[in-house]
């Protein structure tokens, strides 16, 4: 304004408003008429005087603010000068001209409208895979291609996003409330289940069970890197704690992208306990569980091998690869069978087919003629309840030789109705009773005594072997002795009984409440034929029935619990000519790089796996005793370092667990 003559007329004051959308035309050449064009652009330089008729002469009403009346009055119209004047001094009409703020708002409403348009369009198109769409969404709203994994989907958007087959409004609020990510992840689970009734809480477990692994773990301070990683690392939840799918597995990255990707910062964006890497303030491993089976590596190893001699009186040597065999998918070490690994010392001492008789295990009393001492805890099964008198056993007997398996199934159907049965196990029961020879030996059973008393006289000193069945006692019970390692009938009337113990191992109840206490007492004494539980291990579970571990380990999916390890990789390096050089050639010596024997004096009964009385502990909350020293980070660390063999969380541990499997045995 300061440019501007200010002209006779001109008042500074009045004129040129920034709020004001429009310009005089004649702003340009400076001489801008003193009231400008209104608010819809149109020129008002005839408003400045607009003359009337005073009688038979012409007055000026110009306004004082624009100069007030002029001396020289309006100029009467030539062709009518009764009827219309012309102000003298009026300006020239003129085009206004849009302001820079005029135009300014001219364009953001365009784009607005352009914008909310092409919304419409979009968003009323087809974002599925339709013959003849008039607009595929797809093509237009998608930041990317899909992984290969995902990029078979046939329905399009609405296969992922839930936003794509609702309406424009609903897809608009959706995006405004930020609730699609949990709603899709809903949608993510109609493929990709087995993950729990909590698949979408962190780590898909029960959110009070991750509390109280979280509790369990040490607290750690954060360092700065952290606390900023926590400040812009902001998660979606729901009350309950539920997160998206999408907060870790992004997609629209490309077919080769790694959906399950992940830094070691996002992790720890989330964790309470953190740390600065694997080598620097990872926790230390926790020790395993009670293995499975008992064997001490220390006593094996620096005593009982080392005092063995072969023919030649060479001294026998034992390797780790003796026993330890590397398993088909290259993530795990298996035992190798027990002929291979243990059968030359210990097969006679199971059978018991070496010793002699008065040294012998003794053999297990199934079925016996005189209730003197009570009946065998195979015959109170069996029995019914409460009625364990003379001529129930008799009639037990006749039944069991008449209806065999039928019997045996019934009868223990009828007694354990008011528990969990294994409905598999009791059939595979009462069928290795069949396979040994047991219904012909309880019939051997009964002719004895039928022959003993057709003479009138004591029966006589029967000892009637009928393969593993043996007529004792003076012909009054018959007992079972082992046939050799891997006994079925031991190994299922075993699985049996500790499945439906309910004291185990305190002393049994007394009546038939205690009676598979009182079998696995009897099956599993040390004293007893076949020795099973000398080195199986019986687990007694709060939440289930407790089970015989007949297998050296359990073998987890890889995806089961929260960690998993691969020797297969390992075994490998560690077999390369430059490891082999600088640790030593034999295998031993590498295996033992992190598997070391723990060098102490052995141990005839070791508590975690032995009780006071020699029975198998049920107790598996114990730290692995095997004679090994435990692993530890350190271990680890020389190799598992950034450049190396790199530390990444998702190395060694995974996201999704399966908590019936959080054990980790």
């Amino acid at each position: 304004m300061k440019d501007n003559p200010p002209g006779e007329f001109f008042d500074a004051s009045r004129y040129q408003l920034p709020q004001q959308d429009w310009l005089c035309g004649h702003h340009g050449d400076g001489t801008p008429c003193p009231i400008g064009p209104n608010g819809s652009g149109e020129c008002t330089a005839h408003q400045i005087c607009t003359p009337t008729l005073d009688g038979a002469a012409w007055k000026c009403t110009r306004p004082r603010a624009w100069g007030g009346k002029c001396k020289e009055g309006p100029i009467p119209d030539a062709d009518s000068p009764e009827s219309k004047a012309i102000c003298c001094h009026q300006p020239i009409p003129c085009h206004p001209q849009r302001t820079l703020r005029n135009k300014r708002r001219l364009v953001t409403g365009i784009t607005i409208a352009l914008s909310l348009g092409c919304c419409l369009v979009i968003l009323g198109g087809s974002s599925g895979k339709v013959d003849t769409p008039l607009i595929d969404t797809s093509s237009v709203v998608s930041p990317g291609k899909l992984t290969a994994h995902h990029a078979s989907l046939e329905q399009g958007c609405a296969a992922c996003h839930s936003a794509a087959s609702m309406s424009s409004l609903d897809s608009l609020a959706c995006v405004i409330s930020s609730s699609g990510g949990l709603d899709d992840s809903r949608k993510c689970l109609e493929c990709h289940q087995g993950l729990g009734d909590h698949a979408l809480h962190p780590h898909s477990i029960d959110p009070d069970l991750a509390a109280q692994k979280s509790a369990a773990v040490s607290r750690a301070g954060h360092t700065t890197h952290q606390r900023l990683m926590r400040m812009f690392e902001t998660h979606q939840t729901t009350t309950s704690g539920e997160m998206a799918c999408s907060t870790c597995h992004v997609e629209h990255h490309g077919t080769a992208f790694n959906l399950k990707e992940l830094t070691n910062q996002q992790c720890q964006s989330c964790h309470a306990s953190s740390f600065h890497s694997f080598a620097d303030g990872h926790p230390e491993f926790p020790e395993r569980k009670r293995a499975f089976l008992y064997f001490d590596h220390s006593s094996h190893l620096d005593t009982h091998f080392p005092n063995q001699a072969d023919e030649q009186g060479n001294s026998a040597s034992l390797s780790c690869s003796d026993c330890h065999v590397q398993g088909p998918d290259g993530a795990t070490m298996l035992l190798a069978r027990f002929e291979k690994t243990c059968g030359d010392c210990h097969n006679h001492q199971i059978a018991d087919d070496q010793m002699p008789v008065d040294l012998r295990m003794n053999a297990v009393t199934f079925v016996s003629l005189d209730s003197s001492s009570g009946w065998p805890p195979f015959m109170e099964i069996l029995l019914p309840a409460g009625r364990s008198d003379t001529n129930q056993a008799e009639a037990l007997i006749q039944d069991l030789i008449s209806r065999r398996e039928t019997a045996v199934v019934e009868r223990l159907t009828e007694r354990t109705s008011a528990q969990k049965l294994d409905a598999v196990l009791v059939k595979a029961v009462a069928t290795r009773l069949g396979e040994s020879g047991f219904y012909v030996a309880l019939r051997q059973l009964k002719s004895v005594e039928a022959s003993a008393d057709s003479e009138g006289s004591e029966s006589p000193n029967a000892a009637v072997s009928l393969g593993a069945w043996a007529v004792a006692d003076e012909g009054s019970s018959l007992g079972y002795r082992s046939r050799g390692h891997a006994d079925p009938l031991l190994r299922d009337w075993l699985s049996l009984a500790a499945s439906l113990t309910d004291s185990y191992p305190e002393v049994p109840q007394a009546g038939t409440a205690g009676a598979f206490d009182r079998l696995f007492q009897q099956l599993a004494a040390p004293e007893a034929t076949g020795r099973c539980m000398k080195c199986h291990t019986i687990d007694a579970h709060q939440s289930g029935p407790s089970t015989v571990n007949w297998r050296s380990r359990q073998v987890l999916p890889a995806g089961s619990g929260f960690t998993r390890f691969a020797h297969g990789p390992h075994v490998t390096l560690l077999s390369s000519p430059e490891q082999a050089s600088a640790m030593g050639s034999h295998p031993d010596t590498r295996c033992e790089s992190c598997h070391s024997v723990s060098s102490r004096e052995p141990v005839l009964r070791n508590a975690d796996f032995l009780l006071n009385d020699w029975m198998p502990n049920p107790d598996y909350d114990h730290p692995a005793s095997l004679g090994l020293n435990s692993v530890t980070r350190q271990s680890c660390v020389s190799c598992h370092v950034p450049g190396k063999a790199g530390d990444s969380c998702l190395q060694c541990h995974n996201y999704h667990v399966h908590p019936a499997e959080l054990d980790e045995r």
